[in-house]
This record gives C-alpha cells, sequence and structure tokens, in this order.
C-alpha cells in the first residue's frame, strides 16, 4: 500500500451528493487543497423519489461546493465518459481540472428501507447488489446496469483514472443499523470493484449516518471550513434547513463534527 504522501490521484465514490461533505472530509477538501487530483463518483442522483429538477439541483450543489474547495469559479465542463460500455456524465473544473466529479445517476433507494421508491418502479442499489432487481435504470435515460455491469463500470473508472487512493463508504457493517442502505451498497459495489482494480492503492470506507455516535473530532478551523463548503450545497437542497445547520441544530451538523473510517 502507498504511503499517504506518496498519493497523487484520489477517487472518493459515495452514494448521494451530499456524502463525501459530511463523511469523507476533511480528508477530501484537504487533497484538494494539496494539489492532489481529485474525482467523486456518484452513483445514485440522490432524487429520493423526486422529479429532474431536484436531483439536478444536488449536482449543481455539488459542483459550487467543490469549486468552493478548490477556491475556484463554479465553471464547470461536462462531457461523457465510456466505461465497460456505459455512459457516465463527467464535469471537469475549468479552472481547476484536476478536480472531477461523476455521476451515474442511479434512482435513490429512499430512507430508512433501501427498498426503492415509487416513482423509480422501486429500484435500488440494494435490490441490485441483493439480486432482487435483475438491473436497474439510471434516470437520464441511459443503459440499465446488472450488478456485473456496475462493478465493471466502476473498474473501468478506477483503472481510467488510476488512483492510489481509493475511498468509499461502510463496507464493513450491515445496512439495517440506522446508515443509509445507499450508502452500504455503494460500499459493497466499491470493495467488489477495489478487488479487481490491480494499480498499487490504499482502499478506506468512511463511517455514514452512525458516526454521529462517536466522538466529534472535527473541530475549529476545519470544522468552520467544512460546515461553510456544506452551507453552499445546502442552498442547492431543498430539503436542508440551512439555519439549523448553521446553528449546530440537526442531523447534518453531527455528521459535520465527525470523520471516521472503518476497515
Amino acid at each position: 500500500m502507498p504511503e499517504a504522501r506518496d498519493v497523487r490521484r484520489a477517487m472518493f465514490v459515495v452514494a448521494h451528493p451530499d456524502d463525501s461533505l459530511l463523511f469523507q472530509s476533511p480528508t477530501l477538501s484537504k487533497f484538494i487543497e494539496n494539489g492532489l487530483e481529485v474525482v467523486t463518483v456518484h452513483l445514485s442522483a440522490g432524487d429520493n423519489g423526486s422529479r429532474g429538477r431536484y436531483w439536478r439541483r444536488r449536482e449543481r450543489g455539488i459542483k459550487a461546493a467543490y469549486a468552493q474547495m478548490a477556491q475556484s469559479k463554479d465553471r464547470w465542463t461536462s462531457t461523457s465518459l465510456e466505461a465497460a460500455g456505459h455512459s457516465l456524465t463527467l464535469s471537469v473544473l475549468k479552472d481547476h481540472n484536476l478536480v472531477s466529479l461523476l455521476f451515474l445517476r442511479l434512482p435513490d433507494g429512499g430512507f430508512p428501507e433501501g427498498h426503492g421508491t415509487k416513482r423509480s418502479r422501486f429500484q435500488s442499489l440494494l435490490g441490485l447488489w441483493e439480486g432482487s432487481h435483475s438491473s436497474i435504470s439510471p434516470l437520464d435515460g441511459t443503459a440499465p446496469y446488472t450488478r456485473a455491469d456496475l462493478i465493471l463500470a466502476l473498474t473501468a473508472v478506477m483503472t481510467r483514472f488510476q488512483p492510489q487512493y481509493v475511498a468509499t463508504q461502510d463496507y464493513v457493517n450491515q445496512y439495517g443499523d440506522g446508515d443509509h442502505a445507499d450508502h452500504y451498497a455503494t460500499g459493497y459495489f466499491c470493495r467488489s470493484a477495489h478487488e479487481k482494480y490491480s494499480h498499487p492503492h490504499t482502499f478506506i470506507g468512511y463511517i455514514g449516518y452512525p458516526s454521529s455516535a462517536l466522538i466529534p473530532n472535527v473541530i475549529g478551523p476545519q470544522l468552520e471550513s467544512k460546515q461553510s463548503v456544506f452551507l453552499t450545497y445546502g442552498a442547492f437542497d431543498r430539503t436542508i434547513d440551512l439555519k439549523s445547520v448553521a446553528l449546530s441544530n440537526s442531523p447534518y451538523s453531527e455528521w459535520l463534527q465527525r470523520e471516521y473510517t472503518t476497515s
């Protein structure tokens, strides 16, 4: 495994647009600030059964947040990236092209059960992982993924970007402990891809919702910066009460004060 000082490229693989900001930072922000090449892959659109306007605004929010972390203008170039026969949306920050975002736009599984929503015909990452769905269709109309397809696509993305550091969500514990099922399914899929990715790399999982029960370990200027970036994102997400986050009076505030890995 490479030492942290040897990392030049890092990949973060998450379920929803805000997960990297909540659970994988300040590591994420440090990598961007230190000039590493960083690509974050979002498996779910994070729609939670809502119309396209909602999840597209979430994408706009995550772009604004990453631009802030890069201390760059919020201007992006979007193209299609082919991976194992699938077309993914790749957005690259124009004035800081070491920062990229990838969107697969798969349906949100919904919280807490994770079995999908009526609007997406109850398709979910969990169902795909467990085999109750033979395939799952992206919300942008691109080709559906089988379980094997998704693993191969993630492996192809890793091979394309050659990260020495691959971070995902909790792949050790089991859904049903209060975390979002999409988080676990993302961790499981990413673990399977990492096992096929042959380039030397460190593989890390980050704890999601259950981190709120752990001791706060993001404090001072790091917390202020993390909260500021999240509030930039939150301005685009109508489900977030910005005032309660700013006053540290919401579940988001608990997650912002923590960053824990699992192994």
